[in-house]
């Protein structure tokens, strides 16, 4: 057959409790330090550092829905009962990310 369960139903589905646990704890430890590198080689590699700040924004607000696409009260992880949803309690939370996205977007370097 060689379909895939991915988002679907059923038990026994590429996503588990268990590995979205261990995806949630590596996020969870390292999504600042990420965003601080990404703003830190913008700030290196781009002569038009607006245009830069506009680029890291918009990749930062994709990276946001894509996790609440994950973490949401209707996402993958909400998808997969009781144990999943347990794990949205321990995630980032959009505020925290949507601080950050602007934290980073709108610095300047004088």
């Amino acid at each position: 057959s060689g379909g895939s369960s991915r988002g679907g139903g059923g038990g026994g589905g590429l996503y588990t409790p268990e590995a979205a646990s261990v995806l949630m704890r590596d996020f969870a430890e390292r999504w600042k330090g990420a965003i601080e590198q990404m703003h830190r080689d913008v700030i290196t590699h781009f002569s038009n550092l607006q245009r830069g700040m506009d680029i890291l924004q918009r990749t930062l607000s994709q990276l946001l829905i894509y996790y609440t696409r994950f973490t949401g009260p209707e996402g993958v992880l909400a998808r997969m009962g009781p144990d999943g949803a347990a794990l949205c309690k321990g995630a980032v939370t959009n505020p925290a990310f949507i601080y950050e996205i602007k934290r980073h977007s709108q610095s300047r370097v004088v």
